[in-house]
């Protein structure tokens, strides 16, 4: 009578277990790192109590579990943990989901809006190109509290013409980088 009491709560607990979803199709899973979901949005703050017991319980060696960041649209965060962790969070009640996460890279054919904003002359019948020297001889004006020229992403070919600003340097004074 025992075992079968031990098997039944082992049985319950495993369908009431929060689902695994597998990471996006043609993604390459980051290995231990996932998308938690809670079911309700007001449990996000206590959570952290739950998933703080939880890894220090069940953490192996290896990496110590963290909160990457927790997200608004959702009631969830995302978080680097083991196997052993990601089953006791998937049995925490307060777990809707939790999702692989996965690098996802876009391939193929470059969207078909892009002829129409990317072009001097309008062709719709001829395919999207990106020259090598696409960019060249542009000068656009960035009306911002800054820009962080020196960013990598510009690759040196940013540059200040004015700055209308008294008194301002010409940088980015705010920390919100190249959007």
């Amino acid at each position: 009578m025992k075992y079968a009491t031990i098997l039944i709560v082992a049985l319950v607990a495993a369908v009431q277990a929060a689902p695994l979803l597998p990471h996006a199709q043609g993604g390459k899973p980051i290995a231990d790192s996932y998308i938690v979901v809670l079911k309700d949005s007001a449990k996000v703050n206590t959570f952290k109590t739950s998933f703080d017991k939880i890894t220090k319980n069940h953490n192996g060696r290896g990496r110590a579990p963290e909160i990457h960041r927790e997200y608004n649209a959702i009631p969830g965060f995302h978080a680097s943990f083991d196997a052993s962790t990601l089953k006791a969070i998937q049995a925490n009640p307060d777990v809707a989901y939790v999702e692989q996460d996965a690098i996802i890279t876009i391939q193929g054919s470059p969207s078909w809006g892009l002829i129409r904003v990317g072009e001097e002359k309008l062709d719709l019948t001829k395919p999207y190109s990106y020259p090598d020297v696409a960019g060249e001889g542009v000068t656009a004006y960035v009306v911002d509290t800054g820009v962080f020229a020196n960013h990598t992403d510009f690759g040196g070919r940013a540059t200040f013409g004015a700055n209308f600003i008294e008194g301002s340097k010409d940088t980015d004074e705010n920390g919100h980088g190249t959007h």
